[in-house]
């Protein structure tokens, strides 16, 4: 492996920085769309902001991602201002989408509140960590490679409504467990390594709602920063990981020891010959880390297998349409294109994109950039 990353080396140099911004909470804040009390103290693991800069002549793309539900304008407006004079389009900012970190959007007030005083306190990291990105002098060259694979660890999250729910006056589609529900188990991967073969940083894409952490009033990155923590065991402490949430609008943690016992397909057949639909479970925390240990597990293996790719390019393109045509009342959305040299593309929308759409984006985004391997990003910005 090492060899073939050698042979090709001087191909697929590029100039590179890359930085890691720990936001931990150090008091008790509001969550995003929690899963127990409103607020949280503990800390189970890291919130991070991590980010990746390719250059030209200057910085050409620039991935940050934020471990939070949604990134907000307050936030975005600060990362885009702390990176001048780089262009708006040339820069792409993704949740994680976590449900146990600190709420950073101040639109949707129905899912937590912003806390002004944790928001304050991330203002002076965040321009330095920015400036430290954009610093000519940590720049280096590096070549890239990519990891690609699947994964079997989530399961579509909404049910069509059986009749006599409908006869309720029940919606047309539910909350429940769909196991023949459309689910998007692409991992992808861009490595950044140095000339002697070391990663230094890495961008991953994964469609999956990080949702059914037992602790609900703890703060937690969910399995992003479970396998960011794997990855640095592997790479180096501190190594930057870009996370990258795919359309994963429907899609949750399918959880092995939930879903999978002998009890629990007999449990479903009794069911569904009762015509009574299943319903969500509660996760134990040693069946959440059962279901995190075997998903981390995966990705490592996905890591074992890196293909050399040119990226000694990055072109972006973005577009903010009227929401009209997407959602009432209106509101803004916008789309983002970069193609990363000739093989590698990302795709993204500041919307929960559902499943369904990743087969006929990600066939359209290759029908017109040519590129090999994509990234479907959804929840960038500040999604409606």
């Amino acid at each position: 492996m090492e060899d073939l990353i050698s042979s090709r080396r001087e191909d697929t140099k590029i100039l590179a920085s890359w930085v890691t911004l720990e936001v931990s909470p150090t008091r008790p804040v509001a969550l995003g769309c929690p899963q127990g009390t409103p607020s949280a103290w503990s800390v189970n693991d890291a919130i991070e902001i991590n980010a990746v800069a390719l250059w030209g002549q200057g910085p050409q793309v620039v991935l940050v991602s934020v471990d939070t539900l949604y990134v907000g304008s307050w936030l975005e407006e600060l990362i885009v201002s702390a990176l001048s004079p780089v262009p708006r389009e040339n820069i792409l900012i993704g949740a994680s989408h976590t449900h146990s970190a600190p709420m950073t959007d101040h639109s949707k007030p129905e899912l937590g509140v912003p806390d002004e005083e944790h928001l304050s306190s991330l203002v002076a990291p965040v321009q330095t960590s920015m400036a430290e990105l954009l610093d000519p002098k940590n720049c280096q060259f590096v070549t890239t490679t990519v990891c690609f694979g699947h994964a079997k660890h989530s399961i579509s999250r909404r049910l069509k409504a059986s009749r006599q729910e409908l006869a309720a006056g029940s919606e047309t589609v539910v909350m429940r467990p769909d196991w023949r529900g459309t689910t998007n188990e692409q991992v992808l991967m861009l490595e950044l390594r140095d000339l002697e073969g070391t990663v230094r940083a890495a961008v991953w894409n994964y469609a999956c709602h990080p949702v059914g952490f037992p602790l609900g009033d703890t703060v937690s990155a969910h399995f992003p920063g479970a396998v960011r923590s794997a990855l640095r065991t592997k790479w180096g402490a501190g190594t930057p990981i870009v996370y990258f949430q795919g359309f994963s609008g429907d899609t949750r943690p399918r959880s092995l020891a939930v879903l999978n016992t002998p009890r629990r397909i007999l449990g479903r057949f009794l069911r569904l010959q009762r015509r009574r639909p299943p319903t969500w479970q509660h996760i134990t925390l040693q069946q959440y880390d059962d279901w995190l240990e075997s998903f981390v597990a995966t990705v490592l293996r996905i890591s074992e297998r890196p293909k050399v790719v040119e990226v000694t390019s990055a072109l972006a393109s973005r577009t903010v349409i009227h929401g009209e045509q997407f959602v009432s009342p209106p509101q803004n959305v916008s789309f983002q294109a970069i193609k990363l040299g000739k093989s590698l593309a990302i795709v993204a929308a500041s919307a929960e994109l559902v499943a369904e759409y990743a087969v006929p984006v990600r066939r359209m985004t290759r029908s017109a950039l040519g590129s090999r391997w994509v990234m479907l990003v959804g929840f960038i910005d500040t999604p409606f």
